[in-house]
């Protein structure tokens, strides 16, 4: 003899539904990160340990370096040639906090940027791709450089990833509220349905609380 069927309840028609948040944490992170390096690389590791191939001449992995907590390259040991009878000053670092140096081609690179390239692809090449090397005319280029849009957009961008780090990232939020909203709106449905099919068994009309003549719910379900 087979078993009766279960009989279904109201959460079985429920289905648990949530919201990816891998694929929310890398579209937002594309949008909102555009033109940074997301991809893994198996060799990163043994390339975060050393610090030659942090260099911002190889143009390598300038955003994985910075999410695991590496900062501008700037060597202070080596030895600085002199480009047109000048050349590049360490005091330089203390002034300009996204400054870098590249031991490979001696010239400076601007780390913010590198992490977060500008939109448009030919802003500020000179300290992102090509390196820059005028030494009498630095201290009037980095400020430049600095108040120029595609910096501070690069700078926005990095305040935000840090920001995401400490508070949680926009995406977790959203999975998590709409997680919760679910959660109560199932709570109120469930409830309400089950006032409804009681009703329904105990042949008990679903209507107003006032059915006198005066009311303007007066048979009404």
């Amino acid at each position: 003899m087979s078993e009766p069927k279960k009989m279904k309840t109201l959460k079985d028609f429920f289905k648990n539904e949530s919201v990816n948040s891998a694929i929310i944490n890398q579209d937002l992170s594309q949008n909102l990160f555009p033109g940074s390096s997301y991809e893994n690389d198996t060799n990163l590791e043994s390339e975060l340990n050393s610090s030659d191939d942090r260099d911002p001449a190889l143009n390598k992995h300038a955003y994985s370096f910075m999410k695991n907590n590496f900062g501008p390259y700037q060597p202070r040991e080596c030895k600085f040639p002199k480009v047109n009878g000048r050349v590049f000053r360490v005091e330089w670092y203390s002034l300009y906090n996204w400054l870098e140096y590249s031991v490979i081609n001696s010239s400076a690179y601007c780390f913010y940027c590198r992490c977060f390239p500008p939109a448009n692809k030919n802003a500020e090449n000179s300290f992102t791709l090509i390196g820059f090397k005028s030494w009498h005319r630095a201290n009037k280029a980095f400020s430049n450089h600095e108040k120029s849009i595609s910096h501070k957009e690069s700078c926005a961008k990095m305040a935000g990833f840090h920001s995401s780090n400490q508070v949680g990232s926009i995406a977790t939020i959203i999975d998590t509220n709409y997680k919760e909203s679910v959660k109560k709106n199932r709570q109120y449905i469930t409830i309400l349905l089950d006032n409804l099919l009681f009703c329904c068994r105990q042949g008990i009309p679903i209507r107003g609380h006032d059915e006198s003549i005066e009311s303007s719910n007066q048979w009404r379900l």
